[in-house]
């Protein structure tokens, strides 16, 4: 398996990983990860790699993989090769990694079946050439597996002889359990009696941050909102958005990468995970949000609002504007729109389990073999 793992940090290492920990229950697996990942200046963030106290999720990788050094491709498909593996699995969710992925790929004998992982094919945020590196990478593996039908969509565009398999996005259960809300509201130094909304995540453009900002102005007082996660663009506009519509009283901003003790306090305070996303193919963000049993408020946008069963696990806001998004969120906390939660994420934790993607995963190679 070829993706990012441990040390590197975010839901892509994290997704990776617990994939490898559920095919090795059966399988003898191997993990190739990176040695370098993105040059430092190319890196929106302070750092690529986890801190020191947050070890979960830590595994023994081949880092041997050098994004922007095509000599290191070259050895990484030699190490792959000598293991003689019967299955290749990548991974792609950036153009960026197409030319170093699909040269792995492609280097590896005919007898390897080689699957990706696709959580995007086009890109949210686009650049000249990304169609190409993208269609480089398709085209050296044999089959693809999806999460959302916005990417299978994608892919049947840039590949339409593609062979592929549908499967959504398993829900994250390497965090810790919950704790009580008054738990966590105390040790967040949170008032327990608001309707708290989590914006969760890395802050980048098309996540709709500034739709979010201006939903919230339109709620009453007995609303708060939670905006937890590192800027990766400047975080200037937002605040200087914030102090005009006179919200910085009513809003917590923890602009830092989350670890997974925090992560579990901020998803067993919340009463509502908001993803104001503006465009989307689906998201890890509401596969947290779901093992924790938080009720989601989506855009109708890509395959973002498939995760979403409206008036089961969260509401869809179906026009991409402020007074709608509000609205939705209000509808979430009326009374006469009750959300009968447990049950219904007790059935998706059977649903969008691993065993049950990597039954898919398996699925596919076997028929890729024949």
């Amino acid at each position: 398996m070829l993706s990012v793992f441990y040390p590197y940090r975010g839901g892509i290492a994290q997704f990776s990983g617990r994939l490898f920990r559920e095919l090795e229950k059966e399988h003898e697996i191997k993990a190739f990860n990176f040695s370098r990942q993105y040059p430092s200046f190319l890196f929106p963030g302070k750092t690529q790699f986890v801190q020191q106290n947050d070890a979960s999720g830590s595994m023994v990788t081949e880092r041997s993989l050098d994004a922007v050094n095509p000599l290191s491709w070259y050895r990484t498909a030699s190490l792959i090769q000598k293991w003689q593996p019967e299955l290749f699995i990548s991974r792609l969710w950036m153009p960026f990694f197409g030319p170093a992925f699909g040269t792995v790929a492609s280097f590896l004998k005919k007898k390897c079946i080689r699957i990706a992982i696709l959580d995007n094919v086009i890109p949210h945020e686009r650049h000249a050439g990304d169609l190409l590196l993208t269609k480089y990478f398709l085209n050296r593996h044999d089959g693809f597996l999806v999460m959302s039908s916005q990417v299978a969509e994608d892919l049947r565009k840039l590949k339409s002889d593609a062979q592929f398999r549908s499967s959504p996005h398993p829900l994250y259960d390497h965090f810790g359990s919950k704790v009580s809300r008054d738990e966590a509201c105390r040790k967040l130094n949170i008032d327990p009696d608001k309707k708290i909304l989590l914006y969760y995540g890395f802050v980048r453009k098309y996540k709709g941050l500034d739709l979010l900002l201006e939903a919230f102005s339109k709620l009453d007082n007995s609303y708060q909102l939670i905006i937890a996660g590192e800027w990766y663009e400047d975080s200037k506009s937002s605040e200087e958005k914030i102090s005009h519509l006179g919200l910085s009283d009513r809003i917590i901003f923890l602009n830092r990468y989350i670890g997974m003790e925090e992560t579990t306090l901020l998803f067993s305070a919340a009463d509502a995970c908001t993803l104001s996303y503006l465009q989307a193919t689906q998201s890890g963000v509401a596969a947290i949000a779901m093992y924790y049993e938080v009720p989601l408020i989506v855009t109708r946008v890509g395959g973002l609002y498939e995760q979403v069963e409206q008036y089961k696990t969260g509401l869809i806001c179906s026009e991409l504007n402020p007074a709608s998004f509000a609205k939705t969120i209000e509808n979430l906390f009326a009374p006469k729109d009750p959300i009968a939660l447990k049950e219904n994420f007790r059935k998706l934790k059977n649903d969008l389990s691993w065993p049950r993607f990597k039954g898919e995963l398996l699925s596919l190679y076997n028929s890729l073999k024949r």
